[in-house]
């Protein structure tokens, strides 16, 4: 029961980490360059575009993986299937 209870706060913890609200490509942006492997999977399940750039500078979640050397945020990102490996900024 008490192993229950632990697991029991332990969710509800990491609903208070979750963010109101649906996912953004920023927030995609900020969990690829934290290199957040959660964060990063629920926001390609809530929908977002692992394709989807900066307007700015065109920086991808993907390369903001790649250059903080986040090898598990890429694995994610290049198994989804619209992913395009061919974006430039």
């Amino acid at each position: 029961q008490q192993q229950q209870q632990q697991q029991q706060q332990q969710q509800q913890d990491d609903n208070k980490n979750d963010t109101d609200g649906p996912s953004t490509l920023d927030d995609l942006l900020a969990a690829a360059e934290a290199g957040d492997v959660t964060k990063v999977q629920k926001i390609v399940d809530a929908g977002v575009d692992a394709n989807s750039a900066k307007e700015e500078d065109g920086v991808t979640a993907m390369m903001l993986a790649a250059q903080g050397d986040h090898h598990a945020v890429l694995t994610i990102l290049l198994n989804q299937p619209t992913v395009n490996v061919n974006l430039v900024s």
